[in-house]
């Protein structure tokens, strides 16, 4: 059994401790909450307490969970070049970078560990969702992190990605050529709070709360190859925001194949954060491959491009799509 703590902090207007719960950790709907906490899983202040209990600044939560098996994974990673001082990783899809929730081993961060021992030091320069396939830039020590990092913050590495999208919701072919620049801000109307909209402009209803939180981001897009209702697009990221192109492209109505965040019903994410047992994932996962056409997030790192800081020589590398794009195409 496991547990896991944190702390009501400021701002803060008082809530009940079982409303918080269901809205922080959406896995569990408030009523599982309510019967976590009449089970005494869950404590206030190390105290056990009712579902009704109204939480005030400075109060500590611990809950307590057993840890599932970690969920197996793609591990058919590919290293594209190696020396002293960086690596270039190809990553499949369906393969974590770092440790985190119910992800340890099965991660990309512990392959490496696995093959180069457990001293080795990994600074990911660019980095991955899970479901995200292709090319990743790694330090090998801290002082090339630092250099790398100073480029990235520059806008001096190139990275190029290729994405499949879904052309119903839009009705129209991807654009030519579109050079998308706006802002990035939570999404006003999604329940899951970390979901992302763009726009050109803020719009003026926005909340304060929101807007405030609003990032200026650039992508450019091309549109390429097409197959019915399903297009292949490339897209250059001048800023790089969390969910940049697949909430720019879901706000720009042409959502990503695969994507359950940003696809047509958000409701298939949801679903997938609350299983419960094996035999309900394989029926989400049938459901959402049947709406969103690919198990996973159609999105693929295609290129990078940047100054080696040893050498001082501009490389580049690139990546083949993955299979799974091509069986779509």
């Amino acid at each position: 059994m496991q547990s896991h703590e944190f702390e009501i902090r400021p701002p803060w207007e008082p809530r009940r401790l079982d409303a918080l719960l269901a809205d922080r950790y959406p896995q569990f709907s408030r009523e599982e909450w309510q019967e976590r906490i009449r089970s005494h899983r869950v404590l206030v202040n190390e105290a056990h307490c009712k579902p009704a209990r109204k939480l005030q600044t400075g109060d500590r939560i611990r809950f307590f969970f057993e840890k599932p098996p970690e969920p197996e994974v793609n591990r058919d990673y590919r290293i594209v070049h190696s020396d002293d001082c960086l690596l270039i990783i190809d990553k499949p899809a369906n393969l974590p970078v770092h440790p985190s929730g119910i992800y340890h081993k099965n991660t990309l961060h512990h392959l490496l560990k696995e093959k180069f021992g457990d001293d080795f030091k990994a600074h990911f320069i660019s980095r991955l969702d899970r479901e995200t396939s292709g090319l990743m830039l790694m330090a090998r020590t801290s002082i090339m992190a630092r250099e790398l990092q100073k480029q990235m913050r520059a806008g001096q590495i190139r990275k190029e990605y290729r994405a499949l999208v879904d052309l119903e919701t839009a009705g129209t072919a991807f654009p030519g050529y579109m050079d998308a620049r706006g802002f990035l801000y939570p999404h006003p109307n999604s329940v899951i709070r970390k979901k992302q909209a763009f726009s050109a402009d803020l719009p003026d209803d926005l909340p304060a709360s929101i807007r405030m939180r609003a990032r200026p981001v650039r992508t450019e897009f091309s549109g390429d190859r097409r197959k019915k209702n399903i297009q292949l697009i490339r897209a250059r990221l001048h800023t790089g925001r969390m969910h940049q192109i697949r909430a720019t492209l879901c706000s720009l109505g042409y959502p990503m194949i695969g994507d359950r965040l940003y696809g047509r019903d958000e409701s298939l994410y949801l679903e997938m954060i609350q299983i419960k047992n094996p035999h309900q994932e394989a029926e989400i996962r049938r459901r959402a491959f049947e709406i969103l056409h690919l198990e996973f997030t159609a999105l693929h790192s295609s290129r990078l491009e940047f100054t080696h800081p040893a050498s001082n020589r501009l490389i580049a590398f690139e990546s083949d799509l993955p299979a799974h794009f091509f069986n779509l195409l």
